[in-house]
């Protein structure tokens, strides 16, 4: 019996042992892929890094070149690594005559940056382009196709044994400043290019304008006669333009007084008619005109005084704060007014209490302190109605009562 509990006990360890190495094996499998992963990641992060690296450069460079002044941007064609094109197009030659210092010109020849212990190699290009928009070279449809510079830059690196390259594009059209526009060249046939009628809502009242009507026309060659036609039922007929361009014939007048009565309440078509040595052209402007609403004046009444006059002084400086109340017509709380004084001038801008029955009543307070050393003073309070901008001035003499001892004010 001992015997076979031996033999058993033997088996069993036989078997455990064979598991361990199993385990062993496939722990060792687990860990090498596992190793294998981290490494691939490790690797693919440092590709990435890298790459950001390059983009950086790149855009840095790009950035260098697009800030160096027009002329200047251009390859130096003594370079040995000047090329007269890239990829099909043609290389801006840098002209010594036109840059004021040739030293910032991009330099063609590859040049390298260390970073992070990786050698990055730039090279830069910069090249015309020809814009599509106004024809191609190619298509013998656009006499200039150099219409603007395409800078690039190519980062190169190496890592682990393997090649990697990066590029970024970027263009620039010239400043007004460092290439003018040409001038229009002149219009080959005859227009009216601008009719401009101020106002185009006319108030009337009584039958009469009560604004000046301005009619200003510009043409694109010399006119020899400009007119306006107001057709029935306006009493206007036909009048000439005045010549504004010293003679040019190029910009015309009319003016309208306010008080004319040729324009009956209604729409009016204003009708301009222009002849030139090239041909004769006309434009046509529709005019409102209708009776002008009733403006109510604003007006200021007597301000109210607490304490009452006289304001009394004691040595030179006001002895208590006086507030000023007064009421405006034909104005709102939300409209303004001010109050300022003479003497030691001063001013306050004064706050609305309260809508009355017809405008409002504002505040503003004298303060305590102020200097006034003669026996008047000067009150002015100024109003504006914000709507239509209408304003309103008034003055008003207040005694001033002045004691040697501040205690003998009232």
């Amino acid at each position: 019996m001992r015997a076979q509990l031996s033999a058993m006990r033997s088996e069993e360890d036989g078997f455990t042992l064979v598991e361990m190495l199993v385990a062993i094996l496939l722990l060792a499998i687990i860990l090498s892929a596992m190793v294998s992963v981290i490494i691939t990641s490790l690797t693919s992060m440092q590709r990435e890094e890298q790459r950001v690296r390059a983009t950086q450069l790149a855009q840095e460079e790009l950035e260098r070149i697009r800030a160096i002044e027009w002329d200047c941007a251009a390859i130096d064609s003594t370079d040995p690594d000047y090329s007269p094109t890239y990829g099909g197009n043609t290389t801006v030659v840098l002209d010594p005559t036109e840059c004021s210092d040739t030293s910032i010109a991009p330099d063609p020849s590859p040049t390298v940056r260390a970073v992070d212990g990786i050698d990055y190699t730039v090279t830069r290009n910069v090249y015309w382009i020809d814009d599509p928009a106004d024809g191609t070279a190619a298509a013998g449809t656009d006499s200039e196709p150099q219409d603007y510079k395409e800078f690039r830059a190519d980062i190169g690196w190496t890592f682990r044994g393997e090649a990697y390259t990066y590029a970024n594009t970027s263009t620039r059209v010239p400043t007004v400043e460092e290439v003018p526009l040409d001038s229009p060249p002149p219009s080959a046939t005859f227009e009216i290019t601008s009719l401009e009628v101020d106002p185009v809502s006319v108030g009337t009242s009584s039958g009469a304008t009560t604004s000046t009507i301005t009619v200003i026309v510009e043409t694109s060659q010399a006119a020899s006669s400009v007119n306006l036609t107001v057709a029935s039922p306006s009493t206007f007929g036909t009048q000439a333009f005045s010549d504004i361009s010293s003679g040019a014939g190029v910009r015309w007048q009319k003016t309208i007084p306010a008080g004319s009565t040729a324009f009956p309440n209604g729409d009016h078509e204003f009708v301009v008619d222009a002849t030139g040595s090239l041909g004769s052209d006309s434009e046509t402007e529709t005019v409102t005109f209708a009776e002008a609403p009733a403006v109510t004046p604003v007006t200021i009444k007597n301000p109210v005084l607490s304490p009452g006059e006289p304001l009394c002084v004691g040595g030179s400086s006001l002895h208590q704060a006086v507030t000023i109340t007064v009421d405006v017509d034909g104005v709102s709380t939300s409209d303004d007014a001010d109050l300022s004084w003479t003497d030691k001038t001063g001013g306050a801008t004064m706050s609305p209490v309260v809508a009355t029955a017809n405008g409002a009543q504002f505040t503003a307070t004298i303060p305590a302190g102020t200097q006034f050393n003669r026996t008047t003073t000067t009150l002015t309070i100024d109003a504006r109605r914000i709507a239509d901008n209408t304003v309103a001035q008034a003055t008003f003499s207040v005694p001033v009562q002045k004691h040697n001892d501040p205690a003998d004010c009232p």
